[in-house]
């Protein structure tokens, strides 16, 4: 069913935007840091809001260049990477806290069936 909706998307002159991510607020911080570090993004992350269900705001500001050192990168980089386990930690506590469903949630496969 997927596959034979994109042929349909690609095979029409209409353009449709379809696109799909799902970022923490620490993966987004990281991504942007590395290419930024790279020279391949002229903007770097001001902030960074705590995730509020699936959503969080994150300031950006065009800088130019990166300045970083390659070690100072590094500690920035490992002082990210913490960030992603503690939200993980965040979700389980919440989850836990959550009543646990009656149903079984049945998820679709790629041929259809559930």
């Amino acid at each position: 069913m997927i596959l034979e909706r994109s042929l349909a998307f690609a095979a029409s002159p209409n353009y449709v935007d379809a696109h799909a991510g799902y970022f923490t607020p620490a993966s987004l911080r990281l991504i942007i840091t590395e290419l930024h570090f790279l020279g391949l993004l002229d903007v770097a992350v001001m902030a960074v809001s705590a995730a509020h269900g699936c959503e969080f705001l994150i300031e950006l500001q065009k800088v130019g260049c990166c300045s970083l050192t390659l070690e100072a990168f590094a500690a920035e980089k490992h002082a990210i990477l913490r960030h992603p386990i503690e939200e993980d930690a965040a979700r389980v506590a919440c989850a836990r806290s959550m009543p646990a469903s009656e149903e079984p949630i049945s998820l679709p496969t790629t041929n259809g069936a559930s």
